[in-house]
Parts: C-alpha cells; structure tokens; sequence
C-alpha cells in the first residue's frame, strides 16, 4: 500500500457563527458547528498529510472574501491550508469585483460556485447555470485573473460541463466528487462511466477522488473500489487528485477509512502512478 506523502485537495474549516448557516439543516444538523484547523490535524493525525487545499463552504455569506481572509490569517500562522478555493457567485455584477478581492490573498488558487441542485441542502439554486449566457461571461474571467474553476455538479450535468470546458479550454477545471454519481449503485456505473469518459477526452479537466462518504453512504467497499479504478482508468493518474471532504464525510467514514480505501483503489497501480495521484 501506497506509504508516502499526500495532498489533500478538498478539506473544510468552520464555525457557525462566521455563517455557514446550511449547517443546521444539512444531515439534520449533525455536523459540527465548529471545525478548526486543530480538529483537521487531530483526525489526520494518522496520515501523512503534507499540504491541503481549502475549499469554499459558505462562511461570511454577505462577503464571501472574508472568509478568504479568515483562513489566510491561518495559513499565516500555521503554514495550513496551502492553497485556498473562494466563493464567488458566477451570476453576479460583483463576481469580478470579488475575484480581485480574493485576489489580494496569497493563497488563494480558484473558485467554487456549486452548480448541483440539492433540495434543502447546499449547493446551486437552479442547475443550468453553466448555459447561461451571462454566468459564462463572468467565468470568462478565470481566464484573465489565471484561475481554476472547482467544478461540484451531479454527473446528469456533465454534457453541459462538457460543452463549457471546450468554450474555455484554457481555463483549467477540477471536478470534485467523482463527479458525483447522482445513483452511485452497481446498475448506475454504466450510464456514469459513459458521461465521464466523454469528459476525461477533455485536456483541461483534472478529476478529484473526493467524496466517500457522502457519494456512497455507507454502501459496500467493493462498489466504492469499482467507481475509483473505473474513474483512474478513464482519467489516468496524472489527472486524478485525492481529497477527504472532511468533516462533511465523517457522518460516514474516519479520515483513516477514506485513505484506506484510496490506497486499495490504487494498489494495482505502479508506485509512480500512486505518488501522482496522492501527491
């Protein structure tokens, strides 16, 4: 098994009273309300995490550049996270106006704006966001301020990514989640696999094994182990990354159990192909 450094590429920070106020109505609130970056290192005491990527989730909702702010004060003091993913909201007047805000922090890589619909919980309020002609023209500006886009959207809405991603080819995407098998069954691999090898043709496109838990919902570890060697095979290794999705995905798995089954999914592979993967 796979022994060596890691980059985890989608982890959260929070605390409630900073907003983040899907958290009393997500999993019927059982998420903590407070997630430091010391809780982060005490679940990940196990493994051998060397860097982190911080992904947008909903904090100071009014300026979603504060929260930018708040967790570069962190990586000031602690080195961590090394590299932070913003909120900025694609569908407004003001979406270049806070690029150039997150822009004055020095970890800041990219943006997130979900694009998946989910009742009642957080993600986009409608899902054809990616054909609108004036969404596209502020995600136009990813381009021009060198930015990449963290795509969360359901794998239903993958010929759409598709036909984005080859508008702005320069515009580097990273899908999160698997791309998010809206099933995640045995009977779904099939119609998912197909979305995503039309998209894995696409340069531009990096896939992120994220999501374990909240994908799969405790279903079988084999069933996981097939979805992740599946999504190698279409992405290769220098175009997967690995992330915890913690602490959304303890409801399910420990940190622990989430790289255990990474490591398996890739224990056929080279060590090379391993080390491009996790690191």
């Amino acid at each position: 098994m796979y022994s060596g450094q890691i980059i985890d590429t989608h982890m959260h920070l929070w605390d409630r009273a900073n907003g983040y106020v899907w958290l009393d109505t997500v999993a019927e609130g059982k998420l903590p309300k407070r997630f430091s970056l010391d809780n982060y290192l005490q679940e990940s005491v196990n493994t051998p995490i060397s860097a982190a990527v911080h992904i947008e989730c909903g904090g100071f909702p009014d300026n979603p550049v504060l929260e930018t702010q708040w967790l570069q004060k962190q990586a000031d003091l602690h080195k961590f996270p090394q590299a932070i993913i913003g909120f900025v909201p694609l569908d407004s007047d003001r979406a270049e106006h806070l690029i150039l805000g997150h822009l004055q922090y020095p970890n800041f890589r990219g943006i997130r704006m979900p694009l998946n619909f989910v009742a009642g919980g957080f993600g986009a309020k409608r899902d054809d966001w990616m054909r609108d002609v004036s969404w596209r023209k502020n995600y136009a500006l990813l381009a021009k301020h060198n930015l990449l886009f963290d795509m969360q959207i359901f794998d239903t809405q993958i010929p759409d990514a598709i036909d984005l991603a080859k508008a702005y080819p320069e515009i580097p995407i990273v899908l999160e989640h698997l791309g998010w098998p809206k099933e995640a069954t045995k009977q779904y691999l099939h119609p998912w696999s197909e979305r995503m090898a039309a998209l894995a043709e696409l340069p531009n496109v990096v896939l992120k094994l994220s999501c374990l838990g909240w994908v799969f919902q405790n279903k079988e570890e084999a069933l996981i182990l097939s979805y992740l060697q599946t999504a190698l095979r279409l992405f290769g290794s220098k175009r997967c990354i690995v992330g915890s999705n913690y602490p959304p995905d303890q409801l399910f798995l420990s940190f622990d159990a989430i790289f255990a089954i990474l490591k398996k999914a890739l224990f056929p592979c080279s060590v090379a192909e391993q080390q491009d993967v996790f690191y």
